[in-house]
Order: C-alpha cells, then structure tokens, then sequence
C-alpha cells in the first residue's frame, strides 16, 4: 500500500504541494494563535471555602466550622482529598477532586454540599467560595511605594483596596486582586469603663449605640408640586465629630454623648499581614490572581497595560513596582514542555528523508547519465525500496511514545504537552516521507552525479568501520561475549543513581520562606522582615526583594503569622558574579540568614505555590503527621526532627508546634453568675466586644468602607489584673467586676489547626541540599524505623514531591512493559520475522547502557523527565536498526536472486556489503539526532533543568546504540541467515511487497 502511495503522489505533484501548502498555512495560523506560557497546567481541579469568624481563636472555629465543612465534603463526588487549616479568624478547606473534573462543576458540588451543613453551622458565620482560581494562579505581584514619605501606610492601603484593585479586577482573565501589606483605617471607640459605671451605662448599650449610628434609608417616592421625588434619610457619618456626638443615654436631661465615654480616633484595624520592600520599610503589596485555565500572558500583558494607564492617575509620589511572577500553566499551549517535545522530534524529523534521497542518489549515480523518464522510475523505485521500513520505523518512535499519555496526575499533565507535540510532529513526518519527499526527488535530483566512492567523509568512515566489522564477523563468539559483558558492567549504574520526582526547573527567581515559632508578636515579625530583606538586597545578584509575612485577603493565601514569604528575583546570569552558581548564592544567602527562632526554607516561587496547592507542603519534600490530637502530634513531630536534623542532606528541618500558641482564657463560673443573673453569653460579651473589640458596623465613604469598632481603652486590658476589673453591668442595673464571675488564666493551645481527610494533621518541613530525595526518604526512614516509638493511634507518611515519585514509579512500571510490546510488534509487521523484531529489539538495551553512563556523569538523578527520555531513545534506537536491516537484506537479496548457490561465506559478504556501503545515510540520520540534542546539553536558559535530563539519555543512548547497531546487528544477521542457510529457508526479504 505504502509503495502505491509514493507512486501516486509522484504522479500528482500538484495535489501534493497543494495540500503540503494547506498543512503549512495552517500551521503558521496556529502559531499565531496558540497560548504561551511558562510551563503546562499540573495543577489539580481545587475549590476553596474561606470562612472568617473575626476574633475566634483556632480550636473554635476548627470544632464549629472547619471540621463539620470537610467531613461533609468527603463524600462528595470526585473529591479526591479534602484538607482544612484554622487559625485565628480564618478557616480555609481545600478540596481536591479528580484529574479530569471541570472546574465550574466542582464548584457547584461544593456549594451544594455547603447548603446541606448551613444549619449546622454559627449563625454568625458565612462560609464563601473562593475565586475561581488556585493558589497557583498568582501571575503578578506589585508594590505600591512612596520615596517622598507624603503618603502613610494607611493612605496606601486605602489607594490599593478601594481605586488600583477595582481598575485592575476589569482585566480580562483577572478572578481577585488581593491586597497585603498597610493599615486598614478604622473608626475607633475606646470606652473607659470607669465612665461607664459612673453613668451606669452597660457595655451592650453603648453597643446598639454605636450599630445604629451610621446608614441611610429610603422612604419610597413622594409628588411635590407635580414632581415625583425619591426619598432618602441621609445618615452616614462624615467626620470623627459625628461619631463622637451619638448619643448614648440621657441622664438629668443632659444626653451622654459616646465621647464622654471614652476616646473616639481613627486607628488601623487589627493586621494579619505585613509587606515589605528591597529591606527599605513596610508598604503595601497587591496580587493579581488569575481565573483557572485562561492564558497567563495575555492577563499579565494585561494587567501591565492597565498599570501603565493607571500610572498616570496615582498621586505624583507613588511608583507600582511590579514584580513579574508567572505561576499558572495553562493546557497544551506553546510552552517549555510542548516547544521541548519539537526539540526532541527535529532530528528524527529528517531521518527518513536523509535516508530516502540517500537511496535515490545512489541508485542513480550507479546508472550513470540516462534519460528523464528512466531517471524519475530510478528514482521511484529506490522510494519504494525503503519508504515502506521507512514509514514503519517512523511509526515504531511514534507509538513507542504513545505510553508517556497514560502517565497520570502531575506527571501526566507535564509531559501531555510533549507527547503530543513530539508525536504529531514525527506522525507527519512520517506522512511527508511517502508524500513530498518522494515528489521532490523527482524533481532536484538529477544532472551528473558523484558516487559515494568519491566523498572523502563516507571513505574515512568506511576504512575505519571495515576492519572492525571484519574482526566481529569473524570472532561472533567474543564479540557477543565482551557485549555481554558491557551491559553487565554498564547496568549497575541504575542503582548507583538518585531518584527525584521532577527536576527542579529554574525560574530566575528564589523564594525565601522562614517559619517562625508560634505567637510571634506583628511587630517583631515586621523587624525581623526588614532585616532579611535588607540583607538579601545587598547580595549583587539580586534584582529586587518583595517580603511578606502573614497573608493577604485572598482566600487563596492561608500564611499564618509565623510564616515568612520573601521573592526575590535574580539578575540575569551574565551579571553575577564570576563563577557563582544558584546553588552557591543560596548556601551563601542561607549562612547569612541565621536568626535565632527561624527555620530557613528555599524554594522558587512557581514551584512553592504548586506544592503547597498539591500537597498542602511548602517544600518539596515533607511529612504529615495524623493522630487523634495535637499534643501527640506535636511530640512526635519534635522526636522526628531530633532523628533525622543531624542527617548531612538536611539543610533545615522545622516540625510544627501545632499546640503552642499563646491562649488567654476566661472561664466563666456558672454558679456565680447566675447569682447576678447573669449566663455565659453576658460574660462573653465583655471578653468579645469590650476586651477583644468588634466591629460593630460599617460606614460608608463614597467608593470606600471603614469599620467602625469598639473596645476598652487599652489601659483597662494590657494585663491580668486590670482585666480583671472590667465591668459587667448586671440585669439589677449595677455593674461587677468580671473576676466575681470568672477565672482569667494563660495556657498553651493550638496555635493552627491543619484538618486532612477528617483526622488531625502536623506538618514536618524538610529543606535539602540533596535533590535525591528517594536515597534520602529510604535513609530517614531506616532512621525512624529504628529509632522511633510510635504511640496507638499515630502514624505519619512522607508527602510533597515524593508522593508523586512513589505513585509515578508505579506507572512507569505499566508504561515500560507496554513500549517494549509496542515496538515488538510493529518490528514483526515490517519484518514478519519473530528473530529479526528481537534482534532489533536490542538496540534498546544498549541505548540504556549509553543513556546510564551520561546521565551518571552529569549527575541527573532517576525522574519522571529522564524516563521520557529513555522511552524517546527506544524508538529512535530501533529506527536506526531498521534502517541497517533494510540495506542488509538488499545485498542479501542480489546474491539470493542470482542463480549461483549461496553458502556462508556469500552471506557474510553481502552483509559486509550492507552495512559497510551504506554507511553513510546511516551516520547521517544518527549525526542529525544528536546535532538537534547535543546543543539542549549546553543549554543555560530558563527551561534547561528540566529538558537536559530528558536530552541525556537520548545523547548517550544513540552513541551505544548506534555502536550495537553497526557491530551486532550484522553479527545477529549472519547468525540468522546461516542458520536459514542450513535449514534451508533462505528466502528473500518480501516484507516491502507486502507493505
């Protein structure tokens, strides 16, 4: 059939370039069009629940709201994991769902499941769904800064929350502009207690107060004079002095105005996030965050745009410094993977053709000069001689690669983009090499042509290759035993070599992310935060530094206070310093950053934001502890770092102090409060409102909103004792101390809640200076087998990028099997020979010797990326096979088709012949493959780290290969055919009839 099809297409050149000018049209619109981006989406399909309960603490909202919300959502459908974190104010639960799950219909599961647990949550509580984002859709980050120090903290935020986030939200693409960083401004009421017993006015009144003192109503339509107005009652506050002069009571028929009862200001609002600068001083950062599966450049090009225009609105001082952080991958878009998968086809691309033409010119400049038409049917027929092999072994690299597309989750959503790309590409190849190329051989080949004897490369190639392929020939026995015994030597090096899941891909960035210890005060935190800052700045490496620490107000941002966050993006390489590597200026970065109190963490920030939306880890490998509490946990997370800390691959090591935080409890004496009628509630109300303040309502400022608050004057709650005199203004109408009906104490407690799955969890973070991750799991782990004492109820599992290791192992043992038996079988389609396909299947196995050797020399461990590689080389190994197998069987064909009888020796004469003569298409189509891979080895540019170990078992394979092909391969071929010869069913090649 292929034969056929050359000689159609020869005949009807105008429809094949019309339809090869179709596919390049269509191409060139293509990629125009296509998306780019950094890498390809991995991340999974994830909804998020954010629930703020302002001013409770951790073990509260996880009881009454965390726990309930993700112990529904277990049983929702294609819910693959469900995990929840609570801290003071917030709970966020992450719910992961299957690979393939539609993002919108996963978030009408959630809100479905939501409304089934309403009732069964605080009435006071709201649970939302987050942007329909992930946290790895921050694409841009930006800092608000003011050099002339005109503008405060609290002047930036209110520029950012209420006039750049809305501008920026219009983007196309944007799901949430988040803000961290400044001071949210508050209208602040301090009461003094004092005054409040001497006008004898309870808390709660003051309260009502307050609630009552700022909106605006309307009152329907009134006509006046034949006009129809709209009523409004206007009532918002428009200064301090109206809040100062709300009435609260009224005494002697004088009213008690709020200022009489305390101070009433402006203040910030209680901060949960800081931001900082290049070490120069707090300011205010935004995120923009980016709507699950659209383009991230576009948005980016986007959000710039707006930037620009904004620009032009901002007061004179401010600067928007952007920081540009690509951290979303889209689906089969043109990115590092899918342009990869091009690089890893381009050589294999020209393989049929080089051989295709080779044959033609040689065929030709045998028959001398000869007419037109005796030309075009040379031509057609040495097109037809090997363009059926030819097709088949195009097609073996094809199909042998098809298996990558059955990796799953991660790996599988990495490694799709090159799989098709890689795929599609050598398909079409495969099609032009029985179509156009043909067609033009017709058409260039042609006038007086030299014969290979009088190319001076193909005769030193063939004076070098002749005596060594004499020398096997004659000794089969030793030339197969010292093959033998290569590989025996060669295969060891697997297990010499590490194991990691993905290599860690360069970003040009870092991330610099310390956990302090639980409880530190904001203050400190924000010192701490300068001081870093300042000092990474100083390193000449450094582009610019942007810290946070603490979270911003996205739902996708769930930092605790204790948690550190600082990008810093590096200069391009050309500016560091002479011999400086990203490995050294972490490890010098790192010695210069150690604080007491502090475990030091380095990640990139694309990476960081995918571990901790896939794993929950923020570094790439880590532990999860689960037990029925968290005093257990945190124990056995402080035994684990004690074990394993003095390991010399650990860099860092921090175990959770999950039951740490600092608690102030008030306990409420039932007995005695019921004395003074009153209940707990009466009493909690004083510990919510007077000593922890609350929001009471929120006054409206044209575009912008600020709350108002309300508490005791901080004099009357800055320590035990004067907490203890806070007033309770009994049901009587006198007012107690709060001593008389309560216990005030401090304890430790939890200081975060992590909830997976329903149980208890701690986290174990692990930063290494080893990539080989699967050589240290298996040491910790004999470590804590031996030394560790687990009580009932406890265990832990190592996650992060390990998990996805483990599970990737398991489905390349699958994939293995599956390329061997595709190749196989297609081998016995071109050769209908069982023997020929085995033999041609060992071009494979001393690939892997070849690929071994340089992944060991340059240090790559074992990961996903290299065993693509390796399952790339098996198919281009075998091509090359094919192609000596065609030209073997030809001069064995001339001798078989020749009436003089065939003995051993005829045999290994046209076998010599075979593999000595054509020498040179098959150099040239091995030379092609490594010249488009060799330079991926050099490569220093962002996207190196994860193609040069997919590149280097494809190098070193092809070298081995290549050797067993031009060595063994004829040796096995002379085996065979004696053999045949003996038996006598010596027959000629028909497989290229049959095709």
């Amino acid at each position: 059939m292929i034969s056929r099809i050359i000689e159609w297409c020869a005949e009807n050149r105008f429809l094949v370039f019309a339809g090869t000018l179709a596919v390049v049209l269509a191409g060139i619109w293509s990629i125009s069009n296509i998306p780019l981006d950094a890498l390809p989406d991995i991340s999974d399909v994830q909804v998020i629940i954010h629930t703020n309960w302002e001013g409770q603490p951790p073990n509260i909202i996880e009881d009454q709201v965390t726990y309930p919300i993700v112990t529904a959502l277990l049983a929702a459908p294609r819910v693959k994991a469900v995990r929840g974190q609570t801290m003071l104010n917030d709970s966020y639960v992450f719910v992961v769902f299957e690979d393939g799950t539609d993002m919108y219909w996963a978030r009408s599961r959630v809100l479905e499941y939501m409304q089934q647990i309403r009732g069964r949550l605080p009435q006071s509580v709201s649970p939302m769904i987050g942007p329909d984002a992930t946290g790895a859709g921050w694409v841009y980050e930006y800092a608000l800064v003011d050099h002339t120090h005109r503008y405060s903290l609290a002047d930036l935020r209110s520029l950012q929350d209420w006039h750049l986030r809305y501008d920026l939200a219009t983007v196309p693409g944007v799901a949430e502009v988040a803000t961290i960083g400044g001071f949210v401004r508050q209208y602040q009421v301090k009461l003094d207690p004092n005054k409040l017993l001497a006008y004898g006015i309870p808390l709660s009144v003051v309260l009502d107060r307050v609630k009552s003192s700022t909106n605006e109503v309307g009152g329907r339509v009134m006509e006046l004079a034949g006009t129809r107005y709209m009523i409004r009652g206007l009532g918002y506050l428009r200064s301090l002095s109206d809040l100062e002069n709300v009435p609260v009571t009224v005494k002697n028929g004088t009213p008690v105005l709020l200022k009489d009862l305390g101070n009433v200001s402006f203040g910030p609002d209680i901060r949960e996030g800081v931001a900082e600068w290049q070490g120069e001083g707090e300011t205010v950062g935004g995120i923009v965050i980016m709507r699950y599966g659209l383009n991230a450049l576009n948005v980016i090009n986007g959000v710039k745009k707006k930037l620009a225009e904004i620009q032009k609105t901002l007061p004179p001082p401010i600067a928007v410094i952007g920081s540009f952080i690509p951290m979303y991958y889209l689906h089969v878009s043109s990115n590092i993977m899918s342009l990869g998968g091009l690089a890893l086809a381009i050589g294999v691309l020209v393989d049929a053709a080089i051989v295709m033409v080779e044959n033609g010119y040689r065929h030709l400049s045998e028959s001398g000069v000869v007419p037109d038409a005796e030309r075009r049917r040379i031509l057609i027929a040495a097109a037809k001689q090997v363009g059926p092999a030819l097709f088949f072994s195009l097609l073996i690299i094809v199909v042998s690669f098809l298996p990558v597309f059955l990796l799953e989750a991660q790996e599988g959503r990495m490694f799709r983009p090159l799989a098709w790309t890689k795929s599609l590409a050598v398909a079409f190849s495969s099609l032009l090499a029985i179509t156009l190329v043909p067609v033009l051989m017709v058409l260039f080949i042609r006038g007086k042509l030299h014969p290979e004897s009088s190319n001076p490369a193909a005769s030193a190639t063939k004076a070098i290759y002749l005596p060594v392929l004499k020398f096997c020939l004659r000794h089969k026995t030793l030339t197969l035993v010292l093959n033998l015994l290569f590989l025996v030597l060669t295969f060891p090096l697997a297990w010499k070599l590490g194991s990691q899941f993905m290599p860690a891909l360069y970003e040009g960035s870092s991330l610099y992310m310390p956990t302090a210890l639980p409880g530190i005060a904001i203050t400190d935190a924000t010192q701490l935060l300068q001081e870093q800052d300042r000092i990474i700045h100083s390193f000449p490496e450094v582009e610019t530094v942007f810290g946070t620490v603490g979270r911003s107000d996205s739902s996708t941002d769930n930092a605790p206070l204790d948690m550190y966050d600082t990008t810093i993006m590096l200069k391009p390489r050309e500016k560091w310093r002479s011999g400086m590597t990203y490995e050294k200026l972490i490890q010098e970065m790192d010695q210069k950053l150690q604080f007491p109190g502090l475990s030091n963490t380095w990640t990139m920030p694309v990476q960081n934001r995918l571990d901790m939306a896939l794993t929950g880890i923020k570094t790439p490998i880590g532990m999860k502890i689960q037990g029925p509490s968290l005093d257990g946990i945190q124990e056995m997370g402080a035994k684990i770092q004690q074990i394993i800390a003095g390991m010399p691959q650990v860099r860092s090591l921090f175990a959770e102090r999950v039951s740490q935080g600092f608690y102030l409890n008030v306990e409420v004496n039932r007995a005695e409060a019921a004395r003074y009628g009153l209940t707990v509630a009466d009493v909690q109300q004083a510990v919510s409102s007077g000593i922890g303040g609350m929001n009471m309502t929120e006054n409206v400022e044209g575009r912008e909103r600020y709350p108002v608050n309300v508490r005791y004057e901080r004099d009357f709650r800055d320590d035990i004792g004067s907490l203890n005199r806070v007033l309770l203004a009994t049901p009587s109408g006198g007012q107690i101390p709060i001593e008389q009906v309560a216990k005030i104490s401090i304890s430790r407690g939890p200081a975060m809640i992590r909830d997976e799955d329903g149980q208890l969890t701690g986290y174990v973070y692990l930063d290494l200076n080893t990539k080989d991750y699967g050589g240290f799991v298996e040491q910790a782990g004999r470590l804590l087998r031996d030394n560790l004492k687990m009580q009932p109820g406890f265990a832990f599992h190592w996650s992060g990028e390990y998990e996805f290791e483990l599970r990737a192992k398991e489905r390349l043992k699958v994939i293995l099997p599956i390329v061997f038996a595709a190749i196989f079988f297609l081998l016995y389609m071109v050769f209908h020979s069982v023997a020929e396909a085995l033999v041609l299947i060992f071009p494979t196995f001393y690939a892997m010797t070849g690929g071994l050797l340089l992944q060991w020399i340059m240090g790559y461990n074992f990961s996903v990326a290299v065993w693509v590689g390796y399952i790339a080389l098996f198919g281009i190994a075998v091509e090359t096979g094919v192609v000596m197998v065609i030209y073997l069987h030809e001069a064995l064909d001339k001798r078989l088709h020749s009436d003089a009888v065939l003995t051993s020796q005829d045999i290994e004469e046209a076998t010599i012949e075979g593999a000595v003569q054509r020498l040179r298409p098959k150099l040239m189509t091995v030379t092609a493959v490594l010249a488009s891979l060799i330079p991926i080895l050099w490569e220093t540019g962002i996207g190196s780290d994860v193609m040069k170990p997919i590149a280097a078992p494809i190098v070193g394979g092809m070298i081995t290969s290549t050797i067993h092909v031009l060595i063994l391969v004829p040796v096995f071929f002379v085996l065979m055919k004696e053999r045949a010869l003996k038996r006598g069913t010596l027959q000629p090649q028909q497989s290229q009839a049959k095709a």
